[in-house]
């Protein structure tokens, strides 16, 4: 999808963006999560998948990683829609960031999986 001449500001705006977002909305408090999710897996999310990574976490369906101190943790979550798994760092159900994809991660997760 891109832009196309004859078509004013809105129209063109909306032509570019993904269908799946008309009439959704991010809230700001997750506009960091989103864009570090997309630098680092180019990944956009479908309307209700943020909560079913919220979800997963919550319900332990979501790979624990790595405390990180207290209340922090590096969860491995696979998101069906695009058939990959991401890395995020979350403060109970509040996701802070998406974390770039790292060796080490996917090293644990892999024993992880072989405990199972």
């Amino acid at each position: 999808m891109g832009f196309s001449i004859g078509m004013d500001g809105a129209e063109a705006v909306t032509e570019a963006l993904d269908p799946r977002w008309h009439g959704a909305a991010i809230q700001k408090e997750h506009w960091h999560f989103y864009r570090r999710l997309f630098d680092h897996y180019s990944i956009i999310l479908a309307p209700g998948e943020f909560s079913g990574i919220v979800e997963a976490i919550r319900d332990g369906r979501a790979t624990l990683i790595q405390q990180r101190g207290p209340r922090q943790a590096i969860y491995c979550v696979r998101i069906k829609s695009v058939g990959e798994r991401i890395y995020v760092l979350a403060a109970g159900e509040r996701l802070i960031t998406a974390m770039p994809p790292n060796r080490r991660f996917s090293a644990i997760r892999r024993v992880l999986a072989c405990r199972d």
